[in-house]
Parts: C-alpha cells; structure tokens; sequence
C-alpha cells in the first residue's frame, strides 16, 4: 500500500467498484462491521435511479478504519468481488465535507470547452483544398481534359 495516497486529515473515503446492482447502504456497513463507517454513497444511474452505477463511496471516522477496510480489496460481496481503493482527494478544502472522492470544482474538467466547435482557423484551412475548389480539380482536369 502506497501510504502516500492515504488522506492527512478526514474525510478517510474510500472508493467501492464493482458492487452489485442490488447492493444496499446497510449492507456496506455490513461488509465493514466493526469498522467505524460514517457514511455511504451509491449513487444511482440518472437514467434509471432505481439502479445503482455499481459503484460507490464509504467515508470512515479514522485512518485506521480506512486502512482495515482497504486490507477487504477484492473480498466477495454477494456475488461479486469488491474493489476497495482509497478515493480520490477533492482539490477544493472549502468544499463539502462529503465529496466522496469528486472533485467538484476542478479546472481541469475535460467539458469545459466546446469539443464540437470548429478548428482553430491556422489549423487545418491550408492542408486540404476545400469542396468547390476549383485549384485541385483544376490540376488533375487538364491531364484529361486535352482532346
């Protein structure tokens, strides 16, 4: 385990993939009894919130509950085996609490910019001649084109 990635100061969270669909909050907290769990995140598929993504967050009081819960990494729960990672630290400390992992005001968000827009303009106009054109066709016209 590498203890760099373990968090200084709470929130302890760990991350939880893999889970069954029918999992359940109470069952997490079963999975870890004797472990002091404060809290449990599964969140569900927007689509269809009936159905959990299949994976999910479980925040601990103390390092040392997060640690015994990472050592139950690939442990069967129902019918499956678990993983149990420690979460990723949000960036933002004025942030919630409870940011399971998320970090929710990251500049670095792969969506901020629009991925459907044009090229920059000194991109790709001079590579390619554009439909209409008259200059390619032109070139190849004259080979076929000398009756």
């Amino acid at each position: 385990m590498d203890r760099s990635r373990l968090p200084k100061s709470p929130p302890y969270t760990a991350f939880l993939g893999n889970l069954p669909y029918d999992v359940t909050e109470d069952s997490i907290k079963e999975f870890f009894r004797g472990l002091n769990i404060s809290a449990v995140h599964l969140p569900p598929e927007p689509s269809n919130p009936e159905r959990l993504k299949g994976f999910g967050y479980a925040e601990f009081e103390d390092l040392d509950s997060l640690l015994s819960a990472l050592s139950l990494n690939e442990e069967s729960l129902g019918n499956r085996r678990i993983r149990v990672d420690v979460a990723d630290r949000a960036q933002d400390k004025d942030g919630d609490d409870r940011s399971f992992g998320r970090d929710r005001n990251s500049d670095s968000d792969k969506t901020d910019t629009d991925w459907r827009a044009r090229p920059a303009a000194d991109s790709f106009d001079d590579c390619l001649p554009r439909r209409g054109d008259d200059s390619f066709g032109d070139k190849y016209r004259d080979r076929y084109d000398s009756d």
